[in-house]
């Protein structure tokens, strides 16, 4: 009997409909595997806590929220497409004291479409944590990255990330980090990333993007780096996690990338089973 894959999600009220498109992908194509969904948040209202609690009861989901105080990421960067949520992930560990061994962090624009307990029991090497890069070794942006963040690894994408809580908790100091991000604004494109790469890219092991973080709007990329192997076929068999990165998203109206008809038959299966979820929520309150 395995243990429960505990998952961190981190979202304003805005983006509460695709997590519950995430988990829905996510119980759907891990048969037999329990979860425990932790939500990081600040800003969303008792009634959305409870019907994501609902929801997730009724997909047989454990459902944990915890409030952020915001008062900690005073002076921080943040902009509507980079909220301060962004940088609750990073503080998971101490914030989920109470949780020991692995856990997967998951930004709300994923699918999850094939098992994740083998990037759950993945030999870490002794890491705190487990992410793709989106970007090779040969790719221009990398050494730009490197030299506008002072570092000599890998860009990590932080919209999947696997934590050893325990080893991740001694890695990472909050009050160092938030003296970063305030020392650091000027230089920083994308905040969550560039702190994460930054102070703890050292400390990760990098896992392949096309199975764990797989940039759902470069389907041809990985076709061409793969010399034709990673056909859609493939990514159905294969891929675990597919990342819906970028502004442009599959729950938008207008949205027609590659793997739209997928999105929208998980969110349909969501929609329908939180208003199932609903019902019967108020059906045990009369």
């Amino acid at each position: 009997m395995h243990k429960p894959i505990e998952l961190i999600a981190t979202c304003d009220g805005a983006y509460l409909a695709p997590l519950r498109s995430a988990m829905a992908s996510c119980v759907i194509n891990n048969p037999g595997e329990s979860f425990c969904l932790h939500l990081l948040h600040s800003t969303v209202d008792e009634k959305s806590l409870l019907h994501m609690d609902a929801y997730c009861r009724y997909l047989g989901v454990d459902f944990c929220a915890h409030g952020i105080d915001r008062s900690l990421f005073d002076g921080a960067y943040a902009s509507k497409r980079y909220p301060q949520e962004v940088y609750y992930r990073l503080l998971a560990p101490h914030v989920l004291a109470g949780v020991e061994g692995r856990a997967l962090y998951l930004d709300p624009d994923v699918l999850v479409i094939n098992p994740l307990r083998p990037l759950v029991e993945a030999d870490l090497k002794g890491r705190a944590f487990a992410a793709a890069s989106h970007l090779d070794a040969a790719h221009p942006v990398t050494g730009i990255n490197k030299i506008r963040l002072d570092t000599t690894g890998a860009y990590f994408n932080t919209g999947v990330i696997l934590m050893d809580m325990s080893v991740a908790r001694r890695a990472i100091d909050p009050a160092g980090m938030m003296a970063y991000a305030r020392d650091h604004e000027a230089e920083m494109l994308f905040p969550d990333q560039d702190l994460f790469c930054a102070l703890y890219g050292a400390s990760t092991l990098e896992v392949p993007d096309k199975l764990w973080n797989y940039d759902a709007r470069k389907y041809t990329d990985y076709l061409v780096r793969t010399g034709g192997e990673s056909t859609m076929a493939w990514v159905m068999e294969n891929t675990s996690i597919l990342h819906f990165c970028g502004r442009d998203k599959p729950w938008n109206v207008g949205y027609h990338g590659r793997f739209d008809a997928l999105y929208k038959n998980y969110m349909m299966i969501a929609a329908r089973a939180a208003e199932r979820a609903w019902a019967e929520g108020e059906e045990r309150g009369r």
